[in-house]
This record gives structure tokens, C-alpha cells and sequence, in this order.
């Protein structure tokens, strides 16, 4: 549990500070790139569910255009595929870029060991 709150309190930390995070924990530009990434995706994933936009009604009617000429059975699998990696696609980014933390993390676990 230790373990856990300290991580914790360093990831905090890093939050207030992002640079001294990428100094401090080796990590490269691009999985700073890629955490800021996930986290825009993950907030407008989270303001369109939370909102009442309707998105026929943004630049996004031009997909549901093109789903609307397809066959119902494979409009229906493809718009369910789409709506999963636009509520979940902000994990993958997230996961390579907290890579090395939780990399270093695990190093530092089996040091102990």
C-alpha cells in the first residue's frame, strides 16, 4: 500500500510540474505528446456523452451520411465499432504514454526483490 501512495503522491506531483516529470522520469517528448492526446480525446469523449450535442449536427453528419447508404446489418456493426474506439480509443494513447513510468515502476519493484 506504501508502494501505491507514493506512486500516487509522485504522479501528482508530476501533474503540477509536466516538466520536471519529463526530466525527472527519462520520459521522451512524444509520450508527453501522446498523455496530452489521450486526455483532449478522453474530454471531448466525455463532453458529447455528458452534453446533448447531437453529432448529425457537427462535421461529424458527413460519417453518418455515408452509414446511412449502407446496408442496415453492416451500418449497425460499424457504427457500434466506431462508437467503441471513440469512447475507448483514449486509452491506447494514454498506455504508451505512461510506459515508462509504469516501466520504471517495475524496475524499481524487482530492484527490491
Amino acid at each position: 500500500m506504501r508502494v501505491a501512495t507514493s506512486f500516487l503522491a509522485k504522479y501528482l506531483d508530476y501533474a503540477q510540474n509536466p516538466t520536471e516529470c519529463i526530466r525527472n522520469v527519462g520520459m521522451k517528448r512524444i509520450h508527453a505528446a501522446l498523455l496530452v492526446l489521450a486526455e483532449i480525446w478522453l474530454a471531448v469523449v466525455l463532453w458529447v456523452v455528458l452534453s446533448d450535442v447531437i453529432l448529425r449536427e457537427t462535421r461529424l453528419g458527413v460519417v453518418a451520411q455515408q452509414l446511412d447508404r449502407l446496408p442496415s446489418r453492416v451500418a449497425t456493426v460499424l457504427f457500434m465499432l466506431l462508437w467503441v474506439i471513440f469512447l475507448f480509443g483514449w486509452a491506447i494513447p494514454a498506455g504508451f504514454g505512461l510506459m515508462p513510468l509504469l516501466r520504471r515502476r517495475i524496475n524499481e519493484r524487482n530492484a527490491h526483490q
